[in-house]
C-alpha cells in the first residue's frame, strides 16, 4: 500500500475529504454526493486509485477465505418466494455529514480507514499463511480466519511515530491476533514481546514473528489466553522473552468491551 500505514495525509477542502473516504468508497458505503467526490479525486490521484484497488482485493480475499457454499434448497426457496414477497422499504439512513457532523470532523472516516488498514494487513497475513502448505501454515491460516470471522471479535488499532498496530480479540475463542507494522528490527539479543494486561496483572502473550522484512516490516502473533485482558502492549525484551516487562511499551492498545 502506498500510504495507509504511513503518516496521515493533511490538507484542506474536497481533496482532503476524498483521501479520508477511500475506505468506505471501496465497499460502497458512501452516499451519492460523497461517491462523486471520491471519483473526481481518483481521476488525479494514482496513490488513492491504488489504495482503493488494494482494499477491494483484500475484501475479496477475506470473503473467499470465509465463504461457504449455500445449501441446495436455498435457490429453490428464493425462486419460489421472489414473486410473492414484497421488497422491504429502504431504511431511513442519514449520511454522517447530514446528521450534524462538521465538515472538518474526521473521526468516523478515520475509524473506517483504520479498519481498512487492519483488513489489508490481515488479508496479506491470511494469504501468506495459506501460501504455506505445511501443517503449521495451514493451522496458522485457520486460526487467523477463525479470529477474523468470530462473531464476538473486537478490533483495536493504534498508530504513532510510524509504528502501527492492530489487535483482533475474541473472548469466546480466548485468542487474539496482533499485527504490527513499522517496528524497527531488534538486534540478535532482543525480541518484540506481546503482553495481555489487566488492572491487576501483566501476562506474557508471546513473541512477534516476522512476516515481512524491511523498513515497513510486518510482524504478527496469534496468542491464546486472552482472558479478561483490557489492554495489549508490546515491549522490547531480551532474546527468548521475559516473564514481566523490562521496558516501557512502544505499542499500547485498549480492547473494546
Amino acid at each position: 500500500m502506498n500510504h495507509p500505514l504511513g503518516p496521515a495525509r493533511r490538507g484542506s477542502g474536497d481533496g482532503d475529504d476524498a483521501h479520508a473516504l477511500t475506505g468506505p468508497y471501496a465497499v460502497d458505503a458512501l452516499d451519492p454526493d460523497e461517491r462523486a467526490l471520491v471519483e473526481r479525486h481518483l481521476e488525479s490521484c494514482p496513490a488513492c486509485r491504488d489504495e482503493v484497488r488494494e482494499l477491494r482485493e483484500t475484501a475479496a480475499r477475506l470473503a473467499a477465505a470465509t465463504s461457504v457454499p449455500p445449501p441446495d434448497r436455498l435457490r429453490s426457496r428464493v425462486m419460489a418466494e421472489i414473486g410473492t414477497v414484497r421488497q422491504a422499504p429502504p431504511r431511513n439512513v442519514v449520511p454522517l455529514r447530514r446528521a450534524g457532523l462538521a465538515a472538518g470532523t474526521r473521526l468516523p472516516w478515520l475509524t473506517a480507514a483504520a479498519m481498512f488498514v487492519a483488513a489489508v494487513v490481515l488479508g496479506t497475513l491470511l494469504a501468506d499463511a495459506r501460501g504455506d502448505r505445511s501443517d503449521a501454515g495451514t493451522r496458522a491460516a485457520d486460526r487467523i480466519a477463525a479470529i477474523v470471522t468470530a462473531p464476538d471479535t473486537r478490533t483495536a488499532t493504534t498508530s504513532d511515530g510510524g509504528i502501527s498496530a492492530t489487535a483482533l480479540a475474541s473472548r469466546a475463542r480466548d485468542e487474539a491476533l496482533v499485527v504490527t507494522g513499522g517496528l524497527p528490527a531488534p538486534d540478535a539479543a532482543h525480541v518484540w514481546q506481546v503482553w495481555f494486561m489487566t488492572d491487576r496483572e501483566v501476562r506474557p502473550a508471546g513473541l512477534l514473528d516476522d512476516v515481512s522484512a524491511g523498513q515497513d516490516a510486518v510482524r504478527r502473533l496469534v496468542a491464546e489466553g486472552l482472558g479478561d485482558a483490557a489492554r495489549i502492549g508490546v515491549t522490547l525484551e531480551p532474546a527468548g522473552g521475559s516473564s514481566a516487562p523490562t521496558t516501557r511499551p512502544v505499542v499500547m492498545m485498549t480492547l473494546p468491551v
